[in-house]
């Protein structure tokens, strides 16, 4: 049996990545991130550097402040400070 690519085995594992598009600027640039203090799941988007959380079929995104355990912790926080900055709101 062939091997799919990736977009075609997202497509087939719901659980794995529940979200398809990233909600703030819809790109399909989205990593599995385990927050290892935790071990909860958040989805990083490559595009546009947010990070969101699905639990129970909503969607939020992540405050940086919170992920202890995360590897991209130190670029989140520094793109909420550069938010802040310009006067973005941290869930647009």
């Amino acid at each position: 049996m062939p091997q799919s690519n990736d977009t075609d085995s997202r497509s087939h594992h719901a659980l794995r990545y529940p979200l398809e598009h990233c909600p703030t600027c819809g790109s399909d640039h989205l990593e599995p991130v385990v927050e290892t203090d935790t071990f909860e799941v958040h989805f990083l988007c490559h595009d546009c550097r947010r990070c969101w959380h699905v639990e129970l079929g909503h969607v939020h995104r992540m405050a940086p402040d919170v992920c202890h355990g995360c590897p991209h912790r130190d670029d989140c926080l520094a793109l909420v400070a550069a938010e802040h900055e310009r006067g973005v709101h941290a869930r647009d």
